[in-house]
């Protein structure tokens, strides 16, 4: 049995807050990159490719962050 390491958090951890602020498919995205074992762990491929970046709200390309005021140093490219 291979434990990932958000397996090995949720043996911890109620999980009931996880489950208020995550959906089902969030959880299966974070179980899925947090895999203890590096040949069975999520690429980033295969992540962008997992039901969580399909349902709503789609994600979008961050076109807010052009106007945003203030001092964003870890937003320049």
């Amino acid at each position: 049995c291979t434990r990932s390491a958000l397996g090995l958090l949720l043996l911890t951890v109620d999980l009931t807050f996880f489950r208020r602020a995550m959906s089902p498919v969030a959880l299966d995205l974070a179980a899925r990159l947090l895999e203890y074992d590096p040949s069975k762990r999520a690429s980033a491929d295969e992540a962008l490719e997992m039901p969580y970046f399909k349902e709503e709200p789609l994600p979008e390309h961050p076109t807010a962050l052009e106007n945003l005021e203030g001092e964003w140093h870890e937003l320049e490219a």
